[in-house]
């Protein structure tokens, strides 16, 4: 997603996975791991892992010129251009891109066009959520949307320009014109038409997710902008199961729906917390992956701590138990605020910033880095140190995405308190952590 909490590119963090670095704003999502040689060179978004693909059959060109004259041979005076007051007007895509984005905040539609293969490029984007998606043969005024809050907006209208490896320069959003949805289906294509669409550059809050027009910001003209594009699906995944009753100390296996394994971290106080010391202790355990930069874990953790925290104002798993009777809670330490290994000293001062009981907060740092294999597709692998032993323990099921893959804090992953069986994780699709945990906690 590209803005806000239906966002990856303005409002999700990125992570470096031990090859890469985060951006401390959390702004921007890049793929940090090459699979193989096939190395787009182009933008990946967490939860989306959108990118340039080599499809150049669907482009289109924007004349970008104004609108046409009427029916009577011309004798009908031609709007002006509504490039009078924008500085840039038009765009002409190198290739295009739609896909369906199952991703923990909901599936979402995403549809992007590139104005080149390779960075640096501008880009058209457009996200829809796909259980409050416009119905096919609906018009929506983009009127006033430069100014709302992107925490789960249903349909954003973007513009980027100067993207590269290290994300985009500047972000502008619909502020006027059209959308109309000839066709939209989460299954088929989506159809539609921009119709004098203004962009306006925006600044968002990381801390609301309230975007606002920029003083003096960068302005964009589309006159026009034609949507002819199937949706491309989500890739089938392997499939473990099915668990057995009790924790089994060696695991069944790492894949979605097996007994994981007992994985030992340790927590700030340099205490070794084992996971199957939990077994049967509640009926959900939430693992909550985080690193120190990552402004999007802040708004989370602040967030879950309206709901948890004891009266102390400090979130423990003692806290989160009386408040939610059945869940439990790690918080993983995966990279420091420079996206490196985070120590005991940084660990400990890392909770008590964030209202955190030290004793919960536990650190994944492997050196050498692992190598966790990809799920699609099949014989590749990525090389990390943070997060190694969570992610050989539960697969992520990291998918290769036109040359890239994405990796993305904060990452959740649930198991079932009675067993440790691996219930749902942020990567894989179909249901959101909300109504997993929901189904567990009944």
């Amino acid at each position: 997603m590209v803005m806000g909490a239906a966002a990856l590119l303005l409002n999700a963090c990125d992570s470096g996975g031990g090859s890469g670095s985060g951006d401390s704003d959390g702004s921007t999502t890049v793929g940090d791991t090459v699979v193989g040689t096939q190395d787009g060179g182009g933008m990946v978004a967490q939860d989306a892992a959108v990118g340039p693909v080599n499809d150049a059959g669907t482009a289109v060109t924007d004349a970008g010129s104004g609108l046409p004259p009427g029916n009577d041979a011309g004798s009908t005076p031609v709007d002006p251009p509504m490039n009078a007051d924008c500085d840039q007007s038009g765009f002409t895509a190198a290739q295009e891109i739609a896909v369906v984005d199952p991703g923990a905040s909901g599936t979402y539609m995403i549809y992007q066009a590139h104005s080149s293969a390779q960075p640096p490029l501008d880009l058209i984007s457009i996200e829809i959520n796909a259980a409050a998606a416009p119905a096919s043969g609906s018009t929506v005024d983009l009127t006033g949307r430069a100014n709302m809050s992107l925490a789960g907006a249903d349909l954003v209208v973007a513009l980027a320009s100067g993207c590269g490896q290290q994300g985009c320069a500047s972000w502008l959003l619909a502020d006027g014109g059209t959308i109309t949805f000839t066709e939209l289906s989460q299954t088929g294509s989506i159809v539609a038409t921009l119709t004098n669409v203004i962009f306006r550059q925006v600044t968002v809050d990381q801390n609301t997710g309230m975007a606002s027009v920029t003083p003096n910001g960068a302005t964009w003209c589309l006159p026009e902008w034609n949507i002819n594009s199937a949706y491309e699906q989500p890739p089938e995944l392997p499939k473990g199961g099915p668990a057995q009753p009790n924790c089994v100390a060696e695991g069944t296996g790492n894949l979605q729906f097996d007994n994981v394994a007992n994985l030992q971290l340790q927590n700030c106080y340099g205490e070794t917390v084992s996971l199957h010391d939990a077994c049967g202790q509640s009926k959900a355990l939430w693992m909550l992956a985080t690193a120190g930069w990552c402004t999007a874990c802040d708004q989370l953790i602040a967030s879950l701590k309206q709901q948890f925290a004891g009266a102390d104002g400090i979130m423990s798993r003692a806290s989160i138990a009386a408040a939610q009777p059945g869940l439990d809670m790690w918080v993983i330490l995966g990279e420091n605020k420079q996206s490196a290994e985070p120590t005991l000293q940084y660990c400990e001062a890392y909770a008590q910033e964030k209202g955190l009981d030290p004793a919960m907060v536990v650190i994944d740092w492997v050196n050498p880095e692992v190598s966790v294999p990809l799920v699609d597709p099949e014989g590749y692998a990525i090389g990390t140190n943070s997060l190694g032993n969570v992610w050989t323990v539960m697969n992520p099921y990291l998918v290769e995405a036109n040359g890239g893959v994405t990796l993305g804090f904060p990452w959740s992953g649930v198991l079932r308190g009675s067993n440790m069986e691996y219930v749902w994780s942020d990567y894989i699709p179909g249901s959101d952590i909300n109504q997993t945990l929901g189904e567990l906690l009944q």
